[in-house]
């Protein structure tokens, strides 16, 4: 399952290190985040959102990426 964070930074067609600035956030927070390796906060959500213009739906699927993740570490 691909993250729709990345989709929506590709569809952007901002790199992984132009997202980061923008999101104040090191460039390897923005891949573990993508790979599910690590949950960012609401608030941190909220502001990814806000960079790549996503819509609330799209908010949600980017925490229900996080939640279906994580169901499958366990």
């Amino acid at each position: 399952m691909e993250s729709p964070i990345k989709q929506d930074r590709e569809k952007k067609k901002l790199t992984q290190e132009e997202l980061a600035k923008k999101v104040e956030v090191t460039r390897e927070a923005i891949s573990q985040i993508e790979r599910g390796v690590f949950t960012p906060s609401l608030k941190r959500i909220k502001i990814i959102g806000d960079v790549l213009g996503a819509s609330n739906k799209r908010r949600q699927e980017y925490s229900d990426f996080f939640c279906e993740f994580s169901k499958g570490k366990e």
